[in-house]
């Protein structure tokens, strides 16, 4: 998975001084979006190799990795580091981006207006989608076969290979028992798909689907020294860790949250980094940033 930090996110940079706003795994390693303008390039073991500046962009504030490119984006505008050259794409007039992800070997994007967008590749003209949703959008995700979407009225869109979308009302199906959720972000994984956010007292929520239909909620407890505990920090943001099959949450204070298959199994990295808002994974490797890169 291709974790961006999310579209929610982005609000904190006027409220937080975040030095990194996005990483990606590319190649054998990882790059990361500074909020300078500058992309970092480093290896498997976390040392700078490059770094270059982006360009096509007034401030590049998104970012995804489709295969051996990169593609940047503002609001207004995308461009693709491909082969050593930016390369301008195409964006439909009115169209105000707030996030993009790889998707189906291509690049697949958010808007403030509600439409989605899918570019097969760099040359390509974009192709519009239009889900029926009223609230704005907060995340985008993927995982090979699968594209997903999150607003801030708790809808869900599933896209597939043929761009048919799929709409479902997470509040609406399942506050009666939960309380309504504030989502944040969304994850996909190999089998299954994760929602992250906070209830109404500000505590923290998760819950994992296997189709996006009908879900099960995760509870942040773990074990320390043999207590039982209770991780109480609210959510950023979530990635999928592929190699163990694991949910990975950034959270507040630092803590990145870990919810693998095993529901007893969780645990928490206290990472002493200040924010971090978006997180990577290539192999066993792992990268995240935000006022840090940890």
């Amino acid at each position: 998975m291709i974790t961006l930090i999310g579209p929610a996110a982005r609000s904190e940079y006027s409220v937080y001084d975040l030095k990194y706003l996005d990483v990606e795994a590319h190649e054998d390693g990882f790059a990361v979006l500074k909020a300078d303008g500058n992309i970092n390039f480093y290896n498997s073991a976390s040392e700078l190799t490059s770094t270059i500046s982006a360009e096509g962009v007034s401030q590049a504030k998104y970012m995804c990795s489709v295969a051996d490119a990169l593609v940047i984006a503002d609001e207004t505008s995308l461009s693709c580091l491909l082969d050593e050259r930016w390369l301008s794409m195409d964006i439909p007039e009115g169209i105000v981006i707030n996030g993009v992800e790889a998707f189906y070997g291509g690049v697949m994007a958010t808007s403030e207006n509600g439409k989605m967008l899918f570019w097969g590749s760099p040359f390509d003209k974009a192709q519009t989608l239009s889900p029926e949703v009223s609230g704005r959008f907060v995340d985008i995700d993927s995982f090979e076969d699968r594209c997903y979407a999150v607003t801030d009225r708790s809808e869900i869109v599933t896209v597939d290979l043929g761009l048919r979308t799929r709409i479902f009302d997470f509040n609406t199906c399942y506050s009666e028992y939960y309380g309504a959720i504030d989502i944040v972000s969304i994850a996909a994984g190999a089998t299954s798909v994760c929602i992250t956010g906070a209830r109404n007292d500000g505590s923290p929520a998760a819950f994992i689907s296997s189709n996006g239909n009908v879900w099960s909620e995760r509870a942040f407890d773990y074990l320390d020294g043999g207590s039982q505990k209770y991780m109480d920090k609210k959510t950023i943001t979530a990635a999928y860790r592929e190699y163990d099959d694991c949910y990975v949450m950034l959270c507040e204070e630092g803590i990145i949250f870990h919810l693998p298959a095993c529901s007893h199994c969780n645990y928490p990295i206290f990472s002493n980094s200040g924010r971090l808002t978006s997180i990577a994974f290539n192999g066993r490797s792992f990268m995240a940033v935000g006022e840090t890169i940890y």
